[in-house]
């Protein structure tokens, strides 16, 4: 029988179950660049060595737990399938595996894509941004010129020469109007003519110029010292117009990246898998074969994994590891706790547009300060997470620790509540709060909500029932008042969250415009020093907070089980898992 709290659940499996809307520029072999010969691009670069130096420091500790529990079950000398991964498809079948689709991807699909694919640019496993289709770069002084060069050992699945042209079809389909992938200009929207092209007044990017088939240079709109390290981003990966071209579901059946796998197998509810790209120009990679079960029962994946079908088992129920604790048997020793939260927030989103009381400060921090965040986390999230302080999360560079959020204070908050002209909460228009998700795993957070702002405030909340295929819609319309889901950083540069934030940004779902807020993130754009753009960014998050715009519930964290067979298992900041590490003996 199902516990009544078997529903609880780490944060990552919050995330899947409600197949989280990305809000930001979406995205993703050890060596650093040969060419940095500008400024711009030496400070780029450090901005990722800074969040490798914090992935780093995760990294090597749960390297040592690994070890040290793979010392105590050593008795687990081989899989019996070496060379073959195997794991749980975390969600049901994807609904595309064309990273530039417009629709939303769930966690297992945009991790999938960091191995099928590469765009210019890559991450390593500490998240240093590294080379990729691009063997080095270089920038003008002033960070608005970037010039590429391929590696002309870079090939595509089908065994074609990546060239500059493949790179200029790529950019331009990500901004196809037809596409209506607004996340893609998070990625590419820096270059000049790329949101004409969006918007469908221009066919082309008119800053994107081919020097030869093995160069390419970008002008951009402002200077942007991190643009190589967005480049690596899901919406920025290359792909064989051959392949994209020669049927409308080619992602089916065919492989259309430059990366280290390619799609072999898809049996719709059942299974996909992979197995190396014989053309891939990297390191050459361990495995022979990587197997997804799909399961879509979120109860039944750690049966899979103690039945012996998967090898690991990494985004588990907490109760799932509540009970492993407890139990203290062969499980136990295996149990590895992964901070990836770290470049993840979740977050309650207030709507000024949606909900006529917010349009008042006021009224939105009287919110933030009537919902116990540290509750929340306990009680239905079940220490699913850190509780968050703020927009961004520790894990990224320029990171400054405290309290900047509104702290919980339910006096305060119906003080607060008062000034702004509603000393009845009960006689303020109904909120409504939708929930994503029919589930008590999602029920649980929003119910807590419900509960908390009808006791401290006096407010009446109506939680509205939807499901994915609708939320996204009504989010983009600004027709959704309030909700939960999460943020996340698709490369290590607060701008990557922050800039969410900026009035006429299209991941702008609050109706939040605040001026200084505007000209803070062009300046910190246009910032090649790292520190000082940290503190442009520290300035923007606390206007964000004084403004409460969001309310910051918690920074994720999540377990993971793997046999003691499995070695190379790393997780970036970012969420993101490089198959090339792996080897099963």
């Amino acid at each position: 029988m199902r516990s009544k709290n078997s529903s609880r659940l780490s944060l990552v499996a919050v995330l899947l179950m409600m197949v989280a809307t990305i809000l930001g520029a979406c995205g993703d072999n050890t060596a650093t660049p040969a060419a940095t010969t500008a400024n711009a691009t030496t400070q780029a670069s450090a901005t990722t060595t800074s969040a490798a130096s914090t992935a780093a420091t995760t990294a090597k500790a749960a390297t040592t737990q690994a070890a040290t529990t793979a010392a105590a079950t050593a008795a687990v000398a081989s899989s019996g399938h070496p060379g073959i991964y195997r794991e749980v498809w975390y969600g049901p079948d994807p609904v595309t595996l064309d990273p530039q689709a417009s629709q939303p991807q769930g966690y297992t699909t945009r991790y999938m894509y960091n191995n099928l694919y590469v765009g210019l640019t890559d991450f390593d496993v500490k998240a240093n941004v590294v080379p990729g289709i691009a063997k080095e770069w270089k920038a003008s002084a002033d960070a608005k010129v970037w010039t590429f060069t391929l590696d002309p050992t870079a090939k595509f699945a089908s065994g074609r020469q990546v060239t500059a042209a493949d790179v200029v079809y790529t950019y331009e389909r990500a901004v196809d109007p037809k596409i209506k992938n607004a996340v893609a200009l998070g990625v590419v929207g820096d270059i000049v003519g790329a949101s004409d092209k969006f918007a469908a007044k221009a066919d082309s990017i008119s800053g994107i110029k081919v020097i030869d088939p093995g160069t390419i240079e970008f002008t951009l709109l402002q200077p942007t010292p991190f643009f190589p390290t967005k480049l690596a981003s899901t919406a920025g990966f290359i792909l064989d117009k051959d392949i994209v071209e020669s049927g409308a579901k080619w992602w089916e059946t065919k492989s259309a990246g430059a990366g280290p796998f390619q799609l072999t197998e898809w049996q719709h509810g059942q299974k996909i898998a992979l197995v190396p790209n014989p053309n891939w120009f990297g390191k050459k990679v361990k495995l022979t074969r990587v197997e997804y079960l799909i399961v879509g029962d979120q109860t039944n994946r750690l049966n899979q994994f103690e039945s012996g079908l998967t090898d690991a088992h990494w985004q588990l129920l907490t109760t799932e590891v509540d009970r492993i604790k407890k139990e203290k048997g062969d499980l136990s020793k295996i149990l590895t706790e992964f901070p990836i939260g770290m470049g993840f927030t979740l977050y309650i989103g207030l709507n000024s547009n949606g909900y006529e009381p917010f349009k008042d400060a006021k009224v939105r921090k009287a919110v933030t300060m009537a919902l116990d965040t540290a509750a929340i986390n306990d009680t239905p999230l079940n220490g699913a997470g850190y509780v968050a302080s703020g927009v961004i999360p520790s894990g990224l560079p320029g990171y400054v620790s405290g309290q900047m959020k509104a702290k919980y204070d339910p006096t305060a908050a119906k003080a607060l509540l008062a000034e702004a002209g509603y000393a009845d909460g009960s006689k303020m228009p109904e909120l409504t709060l939708t929930q994503v998700g029919s589930g008590p795993d999602i029920a649980g957070p929003t119910q807590f909500m419900q509960e908390a702002l009808k006791t401290n405030l006096g407010m009446n909340v109506k939680i509205d029932v939807t499901d994915q295929q609708r939320f996204g819609p009504s989010l983009q319309q600004g027709k959704v008042a309030a909700w939960a889901t999460l943020m996340m950083a698709s490369y290590p540069d607060q701008y990557s969250m922050l800039s969410n934030f900026a009035s006429k940004s299209p991941f702008n779902y609050y109706g939040y415009s605040n001026p200084d807020v505007d000209s803070l993130l062009v300046k910190a754009l246009g910032t090649v020093d790292n520190t000082a753009r940290y503190t442009i960014y520290n300035q923007i998050e606390t206007k964000l907070m004084d403004d409460a715009v969001i309310v910051p519930v918690i920074w994720g964290k999540f377990y993971s089980l793997v046999r003691p067979y499995v070695t190379g298992f790393r997780v970036n900041v970012l969420g993101i898992m490089p198959y090339t590490e792996l080897e099963v003996k």
